[in-house]
């Protein structure tokens, strides 16, 4: 009793210090009440239950508990009274970077970190509990300066998350009218029916009932139908499709002139949108092995007492962007012959082999992801790199 009547009576007299002492005495004051120095905190998110584990400074990292979303945001909450900074992490997925912003407009640090397997032993053993755990540890060491303990997402604003919604938006709408598309192929397909891509579309639909209705007799309206309904969400799709590319180029056209940039031959305002949308910022990389990497589109390596074999390119980068390069990549023979590294790969593409084509292709990409980069940076002008611009 004695000592907890000393604590409060200690307690009394720092308030009593703090109504009459100066402002730096007063920041003294409060910043003497933090137990912790830093509170690291590892989260495995789900949709109804968040798995934390909290590492208090250098001790070992306590056993995770399970949380509802609000209660683990409450349990933050009270962490950033007990230590001068608290830094969180959680990996990247379908929750996105909302939980993130809430953290960190708490006060506390959040790191949005690439997803990976935390059972780097092997053991087949694999929960929410062990995942916590093996995270918690890896953020401790990136915490301590190691930087390449964790792969850190970069977090867009909320404007710039809203733009690459929108036109990854379009691309999910086209390939959800190929879908439906192919569907409705196979269907008529399967009863022997002759049929192409475009079977919906408002000039061959009539050939297509006439076809199912002289082969299928009294059966045909129940297979009518069933094209129908596909029929339906296809020109709905197709329209909206059309309203997103038209409001893209025009959004694209606007941005270009804004900026002042250039538009180079063979790559479209809509190609120059998915790339933008996925780069973000153009001056976040510091060299081009930063720009390579993040396409995803640089040889793996394996190699062992001095000896090394080259692998197939890692994938380890933006999925969407990767894609798009290499569309590109593609074209670059058509409309820019002239440009400096595919004259290193002319021969290869010309030879006709399909395995070389590819590795050419692939490496035309990577260097045309660098080349933007050095472009919209000013490291480098179109011409200089032998790229024509558009009329």
């Amino acid at each position: 009793m004695k000592n907890v009547q000393d604590s409060f009576s200690q307690k009394a007299s720092v308030g009593r210090e703090e109504r009459s002492s100066t402002p730096e005495k007063i920041a003294t004051a409060v910043e003497a009440v933090f137990e912790y120095e830093v509170i690291k905190i590892a989260i495995d998110m789900h949709d109804k239950l968040w798995v934390m584990s909290r590492q208090l400074d250098n001790a070992t990292p306590q056993p995770p508990q399970n949380f509802s979303p609000e209660k683990g945001l409450e349990f933050i909450a009270r962490q950033i009274k007990l230590a001068r900074r608290v830094v969180c992490c959680y990996e990247a997925g379908c929750f996105g970077y909302g939980s993130q912003r809430r953290i960190a407009a708490m006060g506390a640090e959040c790191l949005v970190i690439a997803p990976q397997d935390w059972d780097e032993r092997k053991k087949k053993v694999r929960t929410d509990k062990t995942d916590t755990m093996a995270m918690v540890q890896r953020l401790d060491r990136y915490v301590a300066g190691n930087r390449k303990a964790l792969a850190v997402v970069r977090v867009p604003s909320l404007e710039e998350e809203v733009r690459r919604s929108r036109v990854r938006e379009r691309r999910q709408m086209q390939s959800d009218r190929n879908r439906w598309a192919n569907i409705g192929k196979s269907l008529l397909m399967q009863y022997g029916l002759p049929a192409s891509w475009s079977w919906w579309k408002f000039d061959r639909w009539e050939n297509v009932r006439k076809n199912v209705k002289e082969a299928m007799g009294e059966h045909a309206e129940v297979l009518l139908d069933m094209l129908g309904d596909y029929r339906e969400m296809l020109t709905a799709a197709s329209e909206k499709l059309h309203a997103l590319t038209v409001e893209q180029q025009k959004k694209q056209k606007e941005r270009r002139a804004r900026a002042g940039a250039v538009r180079l031959r063979g790559i479209g305002e809509l190609s120059m949108a998915v790339i933008e949308s996925e780069i973000i910022d153009w001056r976040r990389f510091s060299n081009r092995r930063q720009v390579a990497s993040y396409t995803g589109l640089c040889p793996g390596v394996s190699g062992t007492g001095g000896q090394f074999t080259n692998l197939s390119v890692n994938k380890c980068g933006n999925r969407r962007l990767r894609s798009m390069l290499v569309e590109l990549a593609w074209l670059l023979p058509r409309y820019q012959p002239g440009y400096l590294p595919l004259q290193r790969w002319k021969a290869v593409l010309s030879a006709g082999y399909r395995s070389g084509k590819k590795k050419a292709i692939v490496a035309l990409a990577r260097c045309l992801a660098v080349d933007l980069w050095r472009i919209h940076t000013g490291r480098a002008t179109p011409e200089k790199l032998g790229l024509k611009l558009a009329a």
